[in-house]
């Protein structure tokens, strides 16, 4: 959880996504339960993911794509970021590619 500026963000952090849809339904089911004004969903930039995402891109509609390099400067600056998912390299390096 981000905290900051009477606002919160939810963050949940994936290393692998095994099962799209149960991992969509425990999230939608913890921001039911907790509503915070933003939600983001970082991945684990492997080909694997990619793949998984590109596939079920159809269930990730509320959680629109959003460049990594964006996202990480909005935290640096201090401001919590839009609803939606990045996908992050391992080495802490921002994905520039689309999926």
């Amino acid at each position: 959880m981000i905290y900051g500026h009477g606002e919160r963000t939810g963050v949940e952090f994936e290393r692998r996504l095994y099962d799209i849809q149960a991992q969509l339904r425990r999230y939608n089911l913890k921001r039911r339960d907790d509503p915070v004004g933003h939600f983001l969903l970082v991945i684990a930039n492997t080909r694997a993911n990619r793949r998984v995402a590109n596939e079920f891109s159809d269930l990730l509609t509320d959680l629109p794509r959003h460049r990594t390099a964006t996202i990480l400067g909005m935290l640096r600056a201090g401001q919590h970021p839009p609803t939606g998912l990045i996908l992050l390299d391992a080495t802490g390096a921002s994905s520039q590619g689309g999926m």
